[in-house]
């Protein structure tokens, strides 16, 4: 899915930004208002650690970087200060719509990609559900 959209001329968004949104989702076991909500501040590389805050409960929480994930999080580190988004758009649907749905999502939705590709569930200390 993501090399699909990384091949696409135009998706409303950057093509290369709408992949690594898709692939952060999958990798982080995030969900999109998570990952929309991420600021470069939530990333502490010394303790390996992202922070975040769960929009549906309204809890903040913690999950590893995991191996997978850090090559992908360096590709998007910048140098605008701490507040500075790590991905300018909130979604990827057009993307997802545009690469074509052959499992048929609900509305091209991006959870199928963090509940697939996500490298650990809870129970080996990853962010599941």
């Amino acid at each position: 899915m993501v090399e699909s959209i990384h091949s696409q001329k135009f998706n409303g968004h950057d093509a290369g930004e709408s992949a690594d949104f898709v692939e952060f989702l999958g990798l982080a076991g995030l969900g999109k208002a998570e990952a929309a909500a991420l600021r470069q501040s939530d990333i502490d590389w010394q303790r390996e650690k992202i922070t975040t805050f769960r929009h549906k409960t309204k809890s903040g929480f913690a999950i590893p970087i995991y191996p997978q994930l850090k090559p992908l999080l360096l590709r998007r580190r910048r140098d605008g200060g701490p507040n500075e988004r790590v991905f300018a758009i909130d979604n990827a649907k057009k993307a997802i719509a545009i690469r074509g749905d052959p499992l048929h999502y609900a509305n091209n939705s991006s959870a199928p990609c963090r509940t697939a590709a996500a490298p650990f569930g809870p129970a080996d200390g990853g962010a599941g559900d």
